[in-house]
């Protein structure tokens, strides 16, 4: 299992958008992607967001950036926030470490192979 986090500052005015983007991202999500589940945390006041990932191996997640570019929400999405952090806590294959490379991911790993929010709020 991979757990990949995003976080992002929403974009002044973008809030709505981000929010409509993901939704129909989620859906997406749900009809092509059956190895992949996505959860996000909105914090208006803040101006963030953060999306965790969470994939069944490496194949699930080289398949997600494969169908990224197929999703018609993906463009509106990623014009309404900006990437200021991604982690990622699992082993990836070659392939798909060269694939995040360019995002420059932080590792992280949980006590107990677990999920902490906690993590997700660094």
């Amino acid at each position: 299992m991979i757990t990949f986090i995003v976080h992002t500052d929403i974009k002044p005015g973008a809030e709505a958008q981000l929010q409509d983007a993901v939704a129909r991202t989620t859906r997406f999500i749900a009809e092509h992607e059956p190895d992949f589940a996505t959860y996000v945390h909105y914090d208006v006041d803040a101006g963030t967001a953060f999306f965790v990932n969470i994939v069944s191996d490496s194949d699930a997640l080289a398949a997600h950036f494969a169908l990224a570019p197929s999703n018609p929400a993906h463009p509106e999405m990623m014009a309404a926030c900006e990437v200021t952090d991604v982690q990622i806590c699992g082993e990836l294959s070659p392939e798909v470490e060269q694939l995040v490379a360019g995002m420059n991911p932080r590792r992280i790993t949980f006590d107990g192979g677990t999920f902490d929010r906690r993590v997700a709020l660094r």
